[in-house]
């Protein structure tokens, strides 16, 4: 009977006890976000009018420490959103009106994260891809979170 009656005084007393906190483990590389913010674009600038719509692209980088890094990318035509990423992108967005527009991918280059526009035609297909931005990733093991929809 005595041993029961341990098992459950061992149990009762472990029952208050809680783990202690995870400890930050300094090891491992900082971590940046990653997304491709989209405004509507300023009326008259690269082509948007009332009767076409027009957007602003923007990659953001938003690191541990709360800091937001922004670099432009450009205005790009037609109703832009955000389009699930393919196998090593980071970030993807179709821009689209009246059978073409422009594919904005952003991804990560060696030190870098790199976004290109392809532009794109229901007619001729997909055209060469152009940089349109790339930003230094620093430190450059800093594992990149992608912010999508």
């Amino acid at each position: 009977m005595r041993l029961p009656l341990t098992l459950t005084l061992g149990l009762a007393a472990c029952a208050g006890l809680q783990a202690p906190p995870p400890v930050a483990d300094e090891t491992e590389p900082p971590r940046i976000a990653v997304a491709l913010r989209l405004e509507d674009a300023p009326e008259g600038s690269s082509g948007a009018s009332p009767d076409m719509p027009a957007s602003q692209a923007t990659l953001v980088l938003i690191h541990d420490s709360g800091e937001r890094e922004t670099h432009p990318v450009g205005v790009y035509l037609g109703a832009c959103a955000p389009r699930p990423p393919r196998e090593g992108e980071l970030v993807r967005v179709e821009c689209w009106w009246a059978g073409s527009g422009t594919h904005l991918v952003a991804f990560r280059g060696e030190r870098d994260v790199v976004v290109t526009a392809t532009p794109l035609d229901e007619m001729t297909g997909l055209g060469h891809p152009s940089e349109q931005a790339r930003v230094l990733v620093e430190p450059s093991d800093a594992e990149l979170d992608p912010i999508t929809p």
